[in-house]
């Protein structure tokens, strides 16, 4: 399959998350690269893959048992707006987003025969999924420079546009805070639970004319890698939905292992591209990009993801971890 075939069946799943809410002191965009803050409310944004509930072990359902199609994104994205014991992990009941917040996807207009143009469509939060294999092999690449303090590992981008101590304004701000603060355990297992981290959304989008999708068979070194991710893409949406990157699997974790746990992969990818989905160049799907992993003291980034490699949700993946560079 050339490359033009995979962009325009990847298309079908690739899409634009937004999360909208109230935020009053201006604090919710803390950890992201960028923002948008007007009128004591913030909106955040990250790529997604849409895909239909028949790809998961189990059924899932909307809360009035209205059928609907799944959107897996970045936790990260959402965990700003959810409740305060959801934040806290204290509650043990499903996941809630504060009133005022709501989600919104942008698909292509191909889904719908009505429509040409990327168009909007509302979306609930369903579940956080946490990626046990995905994280410990994370974890363990930070453990390697554990008690170096400048040459250590931080979780997120490294744009700086200005004082991340200053306050919100109506435009697009960007942030160079890192992921832990300082009421946060700076611990490895935090991190790369953290960064590993899904949120899976519904929609109600019929998917009928949507393609089937295969998952791929295990990596290689050298094998083509094709994502649509959307960066920036609040700043100004119908221009950088679905931007398309190419690349390469440089290595994998663990070698000459069947079930890649992390992926090395040289991708160009950009501030709001994590949650994009990541297919080979036959079409198959890899994985989910992710927010990189940041050297300290060069600031360089290793770029990841989830990838796909058994049921989602389970200890074994969640559609397996990739990083790209």
């Amino acid at each position: 399959m050339d490359l033009s075939k995979v962009v325009a069946f990847s298309r079908n799943f690739a899409v634009l998350v937004k999360i909208e809410g109230p935020d009053p002191k201006g604090l919710k965009m803390r950890k992201h690269a960028f923002h948008q803050y007007n009128s004591g409310n913030t909106t955040l944004s990250a790529s997604g893959m849409l895909f239909p509930r028949s790809i998961l072990s189990g059924d899932v359902a909307a809360e009035d048992g209205q059928d609907m199609a799944l959107v897996l994104t970045v936790a990260s994205l959402v965990e700003p707006f959810l409740t305060l014991g959801h934040r806290t992990s204290t509650s043990q009941d499903p996941v809630k987003l504060i009133p005022g917040a709501r989600i919104e996807i942008m698909v292509e207009g191909q889904l719908n025969s009505d429509k040409e143009d990327p168009f909007w469509v509302p979306a609930q939060l369903l579940s956080l999924v946490d990626v046990p294999v995905s994280s410990g092999a994370l974890k363990s690449l930070i453990e390697t420079s554990v008690g170096s303090k400048d040459s250590g590992w931080d979780v997120g981008w490294s744009l700086v546009s200005g004082d991340s101590d200053s306050q919100p304004s109506t435009n697009m701000k960007h942030y160079s805070k890192p992921l832990m603060q300082r009421d946060e355990p700076h611990d490895a297992m935090f991190m790369a639970k953290s960064a590993t981290r899904m949120a899976l959304l519904g929609v109600s989008l019929s998917l009928l004319g949507q393609p089937n999708l295969n998952l791929a068979s295990p990596c290689s070194k050298g094998d083509t890698l094709v994502t649509l991710g959307s960066p920036f893409g609040i700043l100004s949406p119908l221009h950088f939905f679905n931007s398309v990157s190419t690349g390469s699997i440089s290595n994998c974790y663990s070698s000459g292992s069947l079930k890649n746990s992390l992926i090395i992969a040289d991708v160009r990818c950009l501030p709001g591209m994590e949650g994009a989905p990541v297919f080979a160049k036959n079409g198959q799907l890899i994985g989910i990009l992710i927010r990189p992993l940041r050297q300290k003291s060069s600031g360089v980034e290793v770029q990841h993801s989830v990838a796909a490699g058994g049921p989602m949700g389970s200890n074994h993946s969640c559609l397996q971890p990739l990083a790209a560079i």
